[in-house]
């Protein structure tokens, strides 16, 4: 935000849906006998021991679901429409969802 012509001093706050989540890699099989299906589901386990652990598949980051700029720039209509547009691009939000306000110095 700091380059876009100006905005001045910039300061961005975040708020996020939820913490980073792991996703385990699991293996299974299912059994089908007459009218009756079973599926067993277990957790792909690494390592040995006392070292062993359940496979991470993937890591989801947070979700972002909103977003405050403060800049010194505020007054002008021409960098809030700029910071709006570049914010919501940038994040992937709607703009209803981004708040631009004055930095107090």
């Amino acid at each position: 935000m700091g380059s876009i012509d100006g905005a001045g001093d910039v300061k961005v706050y975040l708020t996020v849906g939820s913490d980073e989540r792991y996703v385990y890699a699991t293996e299974g099989r299912r059994s089908k006998s007459e009218n009756k299906t079973e599926e067993e589901r277990k957790y792909v386990m690494i390592g040995g021991g006392s070292d062993k652990s359940a496979l991470i598949e993937t890591v989801e980051t947070p979700v972002i679901t909103g977003a405050v700029i403060a800049c010194s720039g505020f007054d002008s209509p021409a960098v809030q429409e700029q910071i709006y547009r570049a914010v919501s691009a940038a994040l992937g939000i709607p703009t209803g969802k981004i708040y631009v306000t004055k930095l107090k110095r």
